[in-house]
């Protein structure tokens, strides 16, 4: 992330990391995969809008579809409970295009970031990328059964 927040402009000192780091840390989820951290997730989930606070992904880990899957699964829970979900993401990094692809749409803009949301109502859910048939519908570490 600290590559992306330099590309935009934005210089953080080791107290605006560290700050950054803690920030909503009773929410933090560890991505695990065959006992390898692979990443990491932060939801504050609010009686009226879900946030993704933070939502990381090993660069080894990228483009094999493991955020979208992830991501996927946390926005059909959200569906399922009738939530928006809400996410503030810099413009320089590429996966704005993961959030629009998943149904996010930008409400707000700022100098170096938007802010995107999703709603339960949208046109996106219930025929995303893992409810039709698709490579990321074999069974594997994130897909889930029933579905």
């Amino acid at each position: 992330m600290g590559g992306y927040l330099e590309a935009s402009g934005e210089r953080l000192t080791p107290a605006d990391q560290r700050a950054r780091v803690l920030a909503d840390f009773e929410h933090i989820r560890i991505l695990i995969r065959d006992d390898l951290r692979i990443g990491m997730i932060k939801m504050r989930r609010e009686p009226d809008c879900w946030t993704l606070v933070q939502f990381q992904i090993e660069p080894a880990e990228q483009h094999h579809g493991i955020g979208t899957q992830i991501l996927t699964m946390l926005l059909d829970d959200a569906t399922a409970a009738g939530m928006p979900v809400a996410l503030s993401v810099l413009e320089v990094n590429p996966a704005r295009r993961l959030y629009e692809r998943l149904g996010f749409r930008t409400v707000a803009e700022k100098s170096h970031s938007r802010q995107m949301r999703r709603d339960p109502t949208g046109p996106f859910n219930r025929r995303g990328p893992f409810n039709r048939r698709g490579p990321f519908n074999r069974r594997g570490p994130f897909n889930r059964r029933g579905r």
